[in-house]
């Protein structure tokens, strides 16, 4: 059931991140990346490299932590070392935090986008960590909940005891 209910969230994620902005670069750089794909570990270990290093020239561009998140979220989904798991979920929550801090440094919160929202919400709640699953959750439903699949919502609200 757990790995039936990553696929689908992993799909819907994609799906969420796979449609390039007209400024968004970096996303045509990207190898598997596209509406309904998912790309494999050895593009998703060149994305990572690719974009770390774009990075180092370019730290301000909010593009890289986005996409960042995305393929670390891709690696936490598919990990079964607990281990490297954690690591994965970290990173991800890390640069998706990244993303709404720059959102709301530059006062265009609404700019921010379901998914990101959807991210760490899940990243929160398999961390068991309620408090910020709830934050993110409230968050979520004052914008768009049916961004989320039903699967997601009943899987969160049971995992944190949210109403």
């Amino acid at each position: 059931m757990k790995t039936v209910f990553f696929n689908i969230l992993l799909l819907f994620v994609l799906n969420s991140f796979s449609k390039a902005t007209y400024n968004d670069t970096i996303a045509t750089k990207l190898h598997g990346q596209g509406c309904g794909i998912i790309p494999n570990s050895e593009e998703v270990d060149y994305n990572i490299t690719l974009l770390e290093n774009l990075q180092k020239t370019d730290s301000n561009n909010v593009l890289i932590y986005k996409h960042l998140a995305m393929q670390y979220y891709i690696l936490w989904s598919r990990e079964k070392n607990e281990l490297l798991k954690e690591d994965y979920r970290q990173k991800s929550i890390r640069n998706n935090l990244k993303v709404i801090e720059f959102i709301k440094l530059n006062n265009s919160e609404k700019y921010l986008k379901s998914s990101i929202i959807n991210n760490l919400l899940v990243l929160f709640c398999f961390g068991k960590d309620c408090q910020n699953t709830k934050k993110y959750f409230a968050l979520l439903k004052k914008r768009e909940i049916k961004s989320m699949d039903n699967t997601t919502i009943t899987f969160v609200k049971k995992s944190c005891n949210i109403e």
